[in-house]
């Protein structure tokens, strides 16, 4: 409509100037007509938002919807979330209670723990797949090397993390001390998440790193839709894994924690690699790992989770269907 004037005066221009064009009464109508503002011409609004996504968005929201889901369909939840406990009312509550219980048994299962030179396999090392740990502490005695081996697999380390309102790592605290646990859940700003920390991850170049991956929902009269995107990235720690230093540089690989340590970006590029590189890493590692398929074995796994985590909560988000919503 904008153009049309400018498109009825080239065309004018085109004929004998002494007879200028007629125009027709449709061109006649379409010059009248008031030119719309961009807002008045936009038929379809987005928004990028989901009404009520809280529901999978924050860590108690998705815990609980989990939890529910895998009830109904008599699953265990520990089948792809580690044991979760969700505090609401400090060290008094309940939940706490259940948790402190659990620490103290895992903790007496520890200290009775006992290890034989057999039981401690170069197989069972942290630093897999197949790689030398370079970074290993020589001044350690065989003893206490051979202890932290044994034990490896249940040092009863815990991870706590606000349930709601955080992000990029903030609040977050990985540790093995009940008292400090405690004081740390006091603080009623938050409810919080404690779950048992996985101890032995698998590890890129002997750190950790987590994988970013995308998952969509859309909401489009009244419809609601999941996908799954197929590329998505690793982020690396830019310190050696060791469970007997537990500080966030080690253990907690969000780019806005990393990014405050002077080696970040020293092994990678923005502490990131591709599905791509990783899988290389794994092919040439010679470890007992070097014949896994990232995209056939690990990959789907998450794809089915993630579909999951939209079962188990499509009936709670954008229950008002709101035209053109996605998350």
């Amino acid at each position: 409509i904008k153009a049309l004037p400018a498109l009825i005066s080239s065309l004018r221009k085109t004929n004998d100037p002494e007879e200028p064009l007629a125009p027709s009464n449709e061109m006649k109508r379409l010059e009248e007509k008031p030119q719309l503002s961009s807002l008045q011409t936009l038929t379809i609004q987005l928004c990028n938002h989901l009404e009520g996504n809280y529901s999978m968005g924050n860590k108690k929201g998705l815990y609980y919807n989990m939890r529910h889901y895998y009830e109904f369909l008599h699953k265990d939840l520990n089948e792809i979330i580690p044991t979760t406990f969700h505090i609401k009312k400090g060290k008094a509550d309940p939940e706490f209670q259940a948790f402190a219980k659990e620490f103290n048994y895992n903790l007496a299962n520890v200290a009775e723990e006992k290890c034989s030179e057999s039981e401690v396999s170069e197989e069972e090392d942290p630093g897999q797949p197949g790689e030398e740990d370079t970074n290993k502490d020589t001044t350690k005695t065989n003893r206490e090397s051979e202890t932290t081996k044994c034990t490896l697999g249940n040092m009863n380390i815990w991870i706590v993390k606000p349930g709601e309102n955080t992000n990029r790592g903030t609040g977050i605290l990985v540790s093995q001390d009940l008292k400090e646990i405690e004081r740390y859940i006091s603080d009623s700003s938050h409810t919080y998440i404690i779950q048992k920390y996985i101890e032995r991850p698998l590890l890129f170049h002997q750190r950790k790193f987590d994988i970013r991956c995308f998952g969509l929902i859309t909401s489009i009269n009244g419809l609601i839709k999941g996908y799954y995107y197929p590329e998505g990235y690793l982020r690396t720690s830019s310190k050696p894994f060791d469970l007997e230093d537990l500080s966030k540089a080690v253990h907690l690989t969000n780019e806005a924690i990393q990014i405050n340590y002077e080696d970040f970006g020293k092994f990678e590029a923005g502490n990131k690699i591709s599905y791509a590189d990783f899988q290389a890493y794994l092919s040439a590692s010679g470890g007992k790992h070097k014949d896994l398929d990232f995209s056939k074995t690990i990959l789907p796994t998450i794809k089915k989770i993630i579909g999951e985590t939209m079962k188990a909560t499509y009936r709670l988000i954008d229950q008002n269907r709101r035209l053109h919503t996605f998350e």
